[in-house]
């Protein structure tokens, strides 16, 4: 603490001649000026501004304040600076706390440019994103584009044959044939699904509540209309909402459900049901069928492309739940599943909890 009267230090403690480097007999007697730079850091002159501040002082205003001081040393440092004005034996004089901010205000100027430093950082790979998406955007339009032109070609001059030759192809001839148009058909397919995925890592999310079980019971209204033999018990819980993106949870739920639908085409009193649970706190949403099941040992293989556990008896491209993973991960959500060979399959999954504000 120091004391000043008519501009003058009369009085101090001993931190504050620490402070200042100083002994005591150096300091009084002497104006704050003689312990300060002719400047301040934002280039102000530092007499006028001291003046400014200890009249509004002396007016009734207690003043507080960062300072650049000058110890005894001539090296210059940052404070935090109080003042106050107080009155004894009818003399006006000045308190001020004094305290030195050098290490704060060095660690701010370090995270300042940790900051800066981030800021240049996420700058640049918002670049790299920005490029990596405009190939991808490329990359996608080649696939659509170039990959198809080849497929049609061999599909259709394929048919033609199948049609206009058909006399002179014999039973193996025609078989051959219709593999090759099978082949064309399915590399189509995956070209549509390596196309769709790809649109899921760079779209937007629009994320709002999202009514689950509507979405679950339009998927297999979907899946019974294009197949209506279909004898299927059918559960949906109620009420299952999230917040999340519409259409990448419908996305979800058609991948998930026409799974469950196909893996249990040749089940007797096949059973499909989608509902949810809560667990420490979280909601697991969950999709379970009792159909052919799957080999745990390989479950971790589930979620890639391209890997499929079954064979060419039930269709599909090995796309699908690759798809899951990217719309729960894009969710910050987590995907797993759990499967028996012959008594079906559960896969589970976790969204973002639903914000009863969000509109």
């Amino acid at each position: 603490m120091l004391t000043l009267r008519d501009g003058r230090f009369t009085d101090c403690n001993p931190k504050a001649l620490e402070i200042f480097g100083c002994e005591r007999d150096a300091l009084l007697g002497k104006t704050p000026m003689d312990f300060s730079p002719p400047q301040q850091l934002d280039g102000a002159d530092s007499s006028v501004l001291a003046r400014k501040t200890i009249d509004a002082t002396l007016a009734g205003s207690p003043q507080s304040f960062e300072w650049l001081h000058r110890r005894a040393d001539g090296s210059n440092f940052e404070a935090d600076v109080h003042l106050t004005a107080v009155t004894l034996d009818g003399e006006s004089y000045l308190q001020g706390h004094v305290r030195d901010i050098s290490e704060r205000k060095a660690i701010e100027k370090e995270l300042e440019g940790y900051r800066k430093g981030l800021e240049e950082l996420v700058a640049l790979r918002t670049r790299e994103l920005e490029t990596a998406n405009h190939e991808l955007e490329s990359f996608s339009y080649s696939v659509s584009h170039d990959l198809r032109s080849p497929l049609r070609a061999i599909n259709g001059y394929s048919s033609i044959l199948r049609e206009d030759y058909a006399d002179v192809l014999d039973i193996t001839g025609a078989a051959y044939l219709q593999r090759i148009i099978g082949a064309t058909n399915r590399m189509s397919s995956l070209i549509d699904g390596l196309l769709a995925l790809s649109r899921l890592g760079s779209s937007a999310l629009q994320t709002k509540p999202v009514d689950l079980s509507a979405a679950a019971e339009s998927s297999l209204s979907r899946l019974q209309e294009h197949d209506p033999e279909r004898k299927i018990k059918i559960v949906i819980h109620p009420g299952m909402t999230s917040a999340s993106d519409s259409h990448f949870t419908d996305v979800l739920l058609d991948n998930l459900i026409g799974n469950a639908w196909k893996f249990t085409a040749q089940t007797t009193r096949a059973c499909i049901e989608v509902g949810s649970s809560e667990e420490s706190g979280e909601t697991v949403f969950f999709v379970r069928d009792n159909g052919v099941g799957f080999d745990m040992a390989y479950a971790d293989k589930l979620f890639g492309v391209f890997q499929r556990l079954h064979g060419e008896e039930h269709e599909g491209t090995g796309i699908g739940l690759a798809t899951v993973k990217r719309v729960v991960e894009r969710h910050g959500g987590r995907v797993w599943a759990e499967g028996v060979v012959g008594e079906g399959a559960c896969f589970y999954f976790t969204l973002g909890a639903v914000d009863s504000d969000a509109s």
